[in-house]
């Protein structure tokens, strides 16, 4: 867990409220959610019965299927699994806005000759 999603569990923790929190960080409700859910800090039988299946090795695909539930929902009841929000661009990140930087100002070179 890294110290932004350190930092919204703990604010969470001290005003209980999903929304405020995600006002105060300016992300989504659903991010809040996730990362309580990751903690251990937020469940419902729905995300018990979608963790099971998922551990049990079912893809977000099979789970909706099997559940009747659309895979978005799937996937915004597991624990949350990407790159951090809020923290520095890693150096892949950096070498790609580079690399579209350069082609963005060849093309306006071009475009002014």
């Amino acid at each position: 867990m890294d110290d932004f999603q350190k930092q919204v569990i703990e604010y969470y923790l001290k005003n209980g409220s999903i929304k405020h929190t995600a006002v105060m960080f300016e992300v989504s409700d659903q991010l809040v959610r996730r990362y309580l859910i990751n903690a251990g800090l937020y469940s419902t039988p729905r995300i018990k019965e979608v963790t099971e299946l998922y551990n049990k090795g079912l893809t977000a695909d099979q789970i909706s299927n099997k559940l009747h539930i659309t895979r978005k929902t799937v996937i915004s009841m597991l624990p949350y699994r990407k790159g951090t929000y809020k923290a520095p661009p890693s150096p892949g990140a950096l070498r790609v806005r580079k690399c579209l930087a350069r082609k963005k100002a060849m093309a306006a070179s071009a475009d002014a000759v």
